[in-house]
């Protein structure tokens, strides 16, 4: 979301949230989580729905790291974590 100010920079702000049903409510968001989300930003997977994920991960074009976050398959061959 992206909020312009009179005679300021534009303010740009990424909102993260669920929503549930009566029925039906998801889990509850977690610190891990948003640890994932950023892994995520950092290596470019943010913008894609979590479906096109889902079926990049049983395509083989991603993989689950140590942590159980998805990394691009190529780039896990030259990926070393310094944590």
């Amino acid at each position: 979301m992206a909020a312009v100010y009179f005679t300021q920079a534009p303010l740009f702000l990424e909102l993260l949230g669920t929503a549930h049903a009566e029925t039906v409510k998801p889990a509850v968001l977690e610190t891990k989580h948003l640890t994932q989300f950023r892994s995520y930003i950092e290596r470019g997977l943010s913008m894609f729905p979590p479906e096109q994920l889902n079926e990049m991960l049983a395509t083989g074009k991603l993989q689950l790291d140590s942590k159980n976050t998805l990394i691009n398959a190529e780039v896990r061959l030259l990926y070393t974590p310094n944590r």
